[in-house]
């Protein structure tokens, strides 16, 4: 209903603007008779009431280019940085993590847990309908749930950092289309 009232709302809209301009035509034509204007006037304001029409016209077009990328791509923006950045943090963690053989990794799993909760919290309130992603445990093969030098935490963590990997490819579309 609030569709069809907005469509009825811009048809109005454009028919009152054009009523406007064809009473100000007819206004600038009787007006310029009954002051026995020549025709070369009644031209010359015609053509000058075209080019504001036009002028018009060609402002609201660009304002409205110019102001649609800038409030969606600003939110948007922020949402594909903090997915880098999420990304960049998950995968320093990895890359810190020594790979020495019974290795106690106390801190880097209570790190990686950190890690993991944020980006669960971050992802639930920045982008939703993705945060459901970045717990599935489906489609990865024996090696990726544990790393045979420094057990299965370190696996854990690669896998988080793949969902949200894949996360952040399919925001990156979303955003393309």
């Amino acid at each position: 209903m609030s569709e069809g009232l907005r469509w009825a709302r811009s048809v109005l809209h454009e028919v009152a603007a054009l009523l406007t301009l064809a009473a100000l035509t007819a206004g600038v034509t009787v007006g310029g008779l009954l002051l026995h204007r020549p025709a070369w006037f009644l031209g010359v304001f015609g053509v000058v009431l075209l080019l504001v029409v036009l002028g018009e016209g060609a402002y609201r077009v660009w304002r409205e280019a110019d102001a649609k990328p800038t409030a969606a791509a600003g939110n948007a923006d922020a949402d594909a940085v903090w997915l880098s950045e999420q990304l960049s943090a998950g995968n320093e963690l990895l890359a810190s993590w020594p790979g020495k053989p019974r290795y106690n990794a106390t801190e880097e799993i209570h790190e990686a847990y950190k890690w993991e909760h944020q980006t669960q919290e971050g992802l639930a309130a920045r982008l939703p309908t993705h945060s459901g992603h970045f717990g599935v445990e489906v489609g990865f093969s024996p090696d990726w749930y544990s790393d045979s030098l420094v057990g299965p935490e370190r696996g854990y963590l690669r896998r988080r950092i793949h969902r949200l990997a894949e996360i952040n490819e399919r925001y990156g579309r979303e955003r393309t289309k």
